[in-house]
């Protein structure tokens, strides 16, 4: 006889911290074999490049200089990129969290669970997983996740369940969800002793702008934002990268017997060209498209928030409590969220300077 679960109602919600390691937790149950393959594999490919340069020095008598600086290059950024990826990978999970954010998503609202599945629903949106299509429940001492097909997920974090909740929302998992597809790497440690109470409902009133500014961007204005980011991006990737030109140097030397330092240098500036070229040439295709629509944004100051409206329906929201500076050059206003440069305002679109200079002094330290 099949056990059944009584539905169950309890509110939720998910700070920064929380979507972090959550997507940490979700990373070590569906990726750990590949993670450790990835890692055997580098493991492998630093063994026979010193190995090939010891058999070079055992062919030709002596030391090839130039070969043996790029192999501990290659060791090198191996070792930065095992030790900087978790940090890496918690600054990109905290990104995608305040992105979210910004496009007016709330992570807050009310979990339904059942014997066919469970559901969360927010004062926007709707996110259903049945069991049955369940790819991946997984639980540890600090929450509970469940995953489906599509990137979407429902995370019950601890401080939202009571012990009798924790238990019953278990038990309706490991009673429909393929064993395979369950990951216990703990249990989960409950933190309240009464259900909070649910969110009260309500109609959000919409905010009179403070100020409305139309934001053409020039051809050249949007090349220049575009390479700027292509750069902080490169430089965050270097390593992936010089790895890259590494192992292009090595086989170039040993295929062909070119010489390792100008093919190095070759080869990383080559990659470097690559990726900010081809990142104008996007802009400027997406320009020819849109006939310079594509340039055309709407920027609305609110006393809560600064609200991107582009050629789509979709709104940007950046709480006011997000940006984290606001910097005057002299020809632009850079607005920066959580330590970087998120968007900015060419002056010359700006009607009434003085009274955008008011708006951010009353709302944040420049």
């Amino acid at each position: 006889m099949e056990q059944t679960v009584t539905t169950i109602e309890y509110t939720v919600g998910l700070n920064r911290e929380e979507y972090i390691y959550s997507q940490t937790l979700a990373a070590k149950a569906l990726r750990g074999k590949y993670l450790l393959g990835s890692r055997l594999f580098s493991a492998v490919m630093m063994v026979l490049c010193i190995l090939a340069v010891v058999f070079d020095r055992q062919l030709s008598g002596k030391w090839d200089t130039s070969l043996l600086v790029i192999v501990l290059l290659m060791i090198g950024v191996e070792l930065w990129v095992f030790l900087t990826t978790p940090r890496q990978l918690r600054r990109q999970h905290g990104l995608v969290y305040d992105k979210t954010r910004f496009q007016g998503y709330s992570f807050d609202g009310v979990i339904t669970v059942n014997d066919r599945g469970i559901t969360k629903k927010t004062d926007k949106n709707q996110t259903e997983i049945p069991f049955s299509q369940c790819m991946a429940f997984i639980e540890d001492a600090e929450m509970m996740l469940f995953c489906i097909n599509g990137g979407k997920s429902i995370v019950i974090p601890k401080r939202f369940l009571t012990a009798e909740d924790a238990e019953l929302t278990r038990q309706a998992a490991l009673a429909a969800v393929v064993p395979s597809k369950c990951y216990l790497f703990g249990r989960v440690d409950a933190m309240l002793l009464t259900r909070l109470p649910f969110p009260e409902e309500g109609v959000p009133q919409p905010e009179d702008p403070l100020l409305q500014i139309k934001v053409q961007y020039e051809p050249k204005e949007l090349k220049a934002q575009m390479t700027e980011s292509t750069i902080r991006s490169y430089v965050q990737k270097l390593p992936q990268k010089t790895l890259t030109a590494v192992f292009v140097t090595i086989l170039a030397y040993f295929g062909f017997e070119i010489l390792p330092l100008p093919t190095f240098l070759l080869c990383s500036v080559l990659l470097f060209l690559f990726s900010v070229v081809g990142a104008r040439l996007r802009v400027s295709r997406v320009l020819a498209a849109s006939g310079g629509e594509a340039g055309s944004t709407r920027i609305e100051l609110t006393d809560t928030a600064i609200k991107i409206k582009g050629r789509s329906s979709e709104t940007l929201t950046v709480p006011w409590k997000c940006v984290t500076r606001a910097v005057e050059a002299p020809r632009e206003v850079e607005f920066y969220v959580n330590g970087e440069k998120a968007f900015v305002v060419p002056k010359r679109c700006v009607e009434d300077m003085a009274q955008l200079r008011r708006i951010v002094d009353a709302h944040m330290s420049v």
